[in-house]
């Protein structure tokens, strides 16, 4: 049975962050896309994120997927354009490793659209990532790796400076900030376990306020 838990977070900065909703021009648009396989650059492939250019006329963007591969995690970056075409464009090393199985979550990627950030977890080395995006060409940079002090990080998600995974293997939460922009820094007193043992986190995320976290358990 699926559960919903709640952490409320004391300290923890609140911005508003803001996107543009779907006009009823859009509708006209297509809505079919191309298939690509994404599996020949890297071993199961684990979660999608999009990421729009601020052009609503084109609607082109930047689709990225983290391969979850042993050894050398990476994150792969696809093109896509108005009409959902996708073209590869590259891949790059997460500085980590994955554990080379299916995480089945959500959020293993997160992207802070306002800073132009990408966030990925390393399953295997039980790391996190962060990376600046070039939104002229979608390019990734690594700005910093950092041990979650944790087992097996599924699922990321940001608030702000704030950046917090729920840990498969550990059954628990932690909590990162963003510093001078290029670094995070692991927060203590921000391990919080999970409503048992075995839960079976499949997700979390920041309420809009930011002042909440919630965590998805199968178990």
């Amino acid at each position: 049975m699926k559960k919903n838990l709640h952490f409320y977070l004391t300290a923890c900065a609140v911005v508003l962050v803001m996107f543009a909703s779907c006009s009823k021009e859009d509708s006209n648009l297509p809505n079919e896309i191309n298939q690509v396989d994404i599996s020949e650059a890297g071993k199961n492939p684990d979660d999608l994120l999009l990421s729009n250019q601020n052009d609503r006329v084109a609607l082109s963007g930047y689709l990225y997927t983290q391969t979850n591969a042993t050894g050398n995690n990476q994150v792969m970056i696809y093109r896509h354009n108005w009409a959902g075409a996708l073209t590869y464009v590259g891949a790059v090393s997460t500085g980590g490793s994955g554990n080379g199985k299916s995480l089945s979550s959500q959020g293993a990627l997160a992207i802070d659209r306002q800073q132009n950030r990408l966030f990925a977890v390393n399953a295997g080395s039980n790391s996190l990532s962060m990376f600046s995006i070039d939104p002229s060409n979608g390019s990734l940079t690594l700005l910093d790796n950092e041990p979650v002090l944790a087992v097996t990080p599924i699922s990321v998600t940001l608030h702000g400076d704030k950046v917090y995974v729920v840990n498969d293997g550990s059954n628990n939460i932690r909590g990162f900030q963003v510093t001078g922009g290029n670094s995070l820094l692991l927060l203590s007193n921000t391990s919080k376990v999970l409503s048992s043992s075995g839960a079976g986190p499949a997700q979390i995320s920041f309420s809009p306020d930011g002042n909440w976290l919630h965590v998805t358990e199968k178990n």
